[in-house]
């Protein structure tokens, strides 16, 4: 009887890319679940109509 000669197939680089693809996914997920909700920055009141020249005067619109 014949041997058949039989070599193991390397898996290659692909699903090393694919791991790595979905591990920065589920980076990003868990990032965006638990990360800090920033709050937004207080503003000044749109009343203010104090405006600077380029000279630094300062002059009040009517």
């Amino acid at each position: 009887m014949a041997e058949i000669d039989v070599e193991r197939v390397r898996p290659g680089v692909w699903p090393w890319v694919i791991g790595l693809l979905v591990l920065a996914l589920l980076i990003w997920v868990v990032v965006e679940m638990f990360g800090g909700e920033t709050e937004p920055m207080a503003t000044d009141p749109a009343g203010d109509t104090t405006v600077v020249d380029i000279d630094n005067t300062r002059t009040t619109l009517p």
